[in-house]
């Protein structure tokens, strides 16, 4: 039975740990981030309490938290990581902010949700490695958009003055390019590398809409689909699932999406339907058709946005790649 409710803040330096449980048990303690500082809380901890009876939350803060990830499970521990958005919303409001409270808060509402937290379980090392060639990814479009956008206004409204600096981004923007051209050939390799893993990617890219980033982003958020169980889930995750707005006689408002969401998976996807919209005449047709109808182009949009979702996640449960004849019967815009 689990009475010791550990909370973890994770900094680049260092962790801060509460513990919340028992009456008259509630403190805290700050450790390094490193294998000493790990050894420290796990000996302050077996003070209190035995190791079956801990349970242990921390806040999802990327690769700041990894080798605590790694030490625990090499020593057997079971832990729960859940995102920043889960928690805050998951207790009551709070004032202040300091590490010592952000993990206290973390311990309560482990505590209080206990019974529906899972274990955390380490990604695959090719998943891994996948999402960290993503982010780099990201961060080389970032850096080109932030040299493009100001080099474009400058040359159309101050061309003599600026053209020193338009030669100079442009080198850099190709530089740019290259590395973006060459990381995500890297993440092809990485993917084909495995079998299963190229298997499930084939599988989402012969869905119409799906490249190779939102494909790749599929398999590092979902881990090759073993995260979840069905396709709402995966559209409540990325923000895009409509949720009923009523309460009583008095409240009958639209149905509505929730703005808790993985907002880079909804603008991969909100991407893919423009891509749609563009090359795949079916969804053209039905996309005039509720145009036609009334319906508001954004509540269209994402019902586009559910049946791509839906629709790769059949394909890649049934193993079978997907069926250009298939009949397009999308959700109701209703």
């Amino acid at each position: 039975m689990k009475t010791l409710f550990v909370g973890i803040d994770v900094s680049k330096l260092w962790l801060d740990l509460s513990v919340t449980g028992e009456i008259g048990i509630e403190t805290h303690l700050r450790i390094d981030n490193n294998l000493s500082g790990f050894k420290k809380a796990i000996q302050w901890l077996k003070k209190m309490k035995k190791q079956e009876e801990w349970f242990i939350c921390m806040e999802h803060t990327g690769v700041y938290a990894q080798p605590l990830w790694y030490f625990l499970k090499e020593k057997g521990i079971e832990y729960s990581v859940v995102s920043g958005s889960v928690i805050s919303s998951g207790l009551s409001i709070k004032r202040g902010k300091n590490d010592k409270l952000d993990a206290l808060t973390i311990a309560r509402f482990a505590k209080r949700y206990s019974d529906e937290l899972t274990p955390h379980k380490l990604p695959a090392q090719l998943l891994r490695r996948l999402k960290t060639l993503f982010a780099y990814r990201e961060r080389l479009v970032k850096a080109k958009v932030i040299l493009e956008v100001p080099a474009g206004e400058s040359k159309n409204y101050a061309e003599q003055d600026s053209k020193e600096m338009c030669n100079e981004t442009s080198e850099v923007v190709a530089y740019l390019n290259s590395r973006i051209k060459r990381v995500e050939k890297l993440m092809l390799e990485l993917v084909k590398s495995d079998e299963q893993t190229s298997e499930c990617f084939k599988l989402i890219l012969s869905v119409p809409g799906f490249g190779i980033i939102t494909a790749s982003y599929l398999l590092i958020i979902t881990e090759c689909f073993t995260l979840f169980s069905n396709s709402r889930q995966i559209a409540c995750y990325s923000g895009i699932a409509p949720f009923e707005h009523s309460s009583g006689s008095s409240i009958k408002g639209k149905t509505r999406v929730s703005a808790k969401a993985d907002k880079k998976l909804k603008g991969l996807l909100s991407r893919g339907v423009s891509t749609l919209l563009l090359h795949h005449a079916p969804t053209k047709q039905y996309f005039e058709k509720k145009i036609a109808q009334g319906k508001h182009q954004n509540l269209v949009r994402n019902n586009l946005k559910n049946k791509m979702l839906h629709t790769v996640f059949a394909v890649v449960r049934k193993a079978t790649p997907y069926d250009p004849l298939y009949s397009l019967d999308f959700p109701s815009a209703a």
